[in-house]
């Protein structure tokens, strides 16, 4: 977000380490907002699903994940994570384990780079995330 060569469009997170994390977060909600308010796009309208999403359920501390199947009209606001994952095949949807994502996915099974998806998009407020090995089977 941001634009090129503006003071907002830096990296924010050089590090993994919690503390770096809880500090860089404010000024990725500062972007969201501005661009929330300055953007006439409408992606922070409610948007037809797609057909799976991550589903993110706070229940108490903990954070509960699950692979959902959506209805064909239903809408509403998703992050997307798009990234590079080398030729691993580990960790994905697959026939064998699809039901089984339907019900539960275990956070702690998650690669690091899907669980801090996770952790910014429940953090910015939603409650899906599309993420293609996960999404697509």
């Amino acid at each position: 977000m941001g634009d090129p060569g503006s003071q907002s469009e830096r990296a924010i997170w050089k590090s993994s380490e919690p503390d770096k994390f809880n500090e860089s977060f404010p000024v990725l909600e500062s972007w969201l907002n501005k661009c929330k308010k300055e953007h006439s796009c409408p992606t922070f309208e409610p948007q037809p699903l797609l057909r799976r999403l991550l589903c993110i359920s706070n229940s108490g501390p903990r954070v509960k994940l699950r692979l959902m199947e959506q209805e064909s009209n239903k809408r509403g606001l998703y992050a997307a994570l798009s990234y590079c994952s080398g030729l691993s095949s580990d960790f994905c949807t697959t026939r064998g384990n699809y039901h089984e994502y339907l019900q539960s996915i275990s956070a702690w099974q998650l690669p690091k780079t899907i669980s801090d998806a996770v952790e910014v998009a429940r953090r910015l407020g939603f409650s899906y995330l599309w993420v293609d090995r996960l999404c697509i089977i």
